[in-house]
């Protein structure tokens, strides 16, 4: 089993946000194998470096929003290693890859805030 307490105190997970991050601009989320997003609350929102995504998560139902997705994701996440999905509320893309702990499901890694090629401009309109 994932301690998600201590999760977010390791440095590879610091050096990961902040890689992806400035690379990428996207933000990485984590959350349990029931899709409940990790060491987030809505009353004590971290900073985030994507504007997109800090819009959206000071919104009254931000983390609502973030919550929804990666339930929606997680029983495809359980069998494929990884894969893109549109967060259908807001357009954005997300690239989601499991956590897996000795064969045994545990959560998912997920980067959003971005586009991709294939983002529709149906999708996009989403967020104007």
């Amino acid at each position: 089993m994932l301690n998600w307490e201590d999760f977010e105190s390791l440095r590879v997970i610091k050096k990961l946000r902040t890689i992806i991050g400035h690379w990428w601009n996207a933000e990485i989320i984590f959350a349990d194998e029931n899709g409940n997003v990790k060491n987030m609350e809505r009353n004590s929102m971290p900073n985030f470096d994507n504007k997109i995504f800090s819009m959206i998560m000071k919104s009254p139902r931000g983390l609502d929003l973030l919550t929804n997705v990666c339930r929606a994701v997680v029983s495809q996440a359980k069998t494929d290693k990884k894969f893109y999905h549109t967060w259908s509320d807001t357009g954005l893309s997300c690239f989601v890859v499991p956590i897996f702990l000795d064969n045994s499901f545990s959560g998912i890694v997920l980067a959003t805030s971005f586009f991709t090629e294939k983002t529709s401009e149906k999708d996009k309109e989403k967020l104007y």
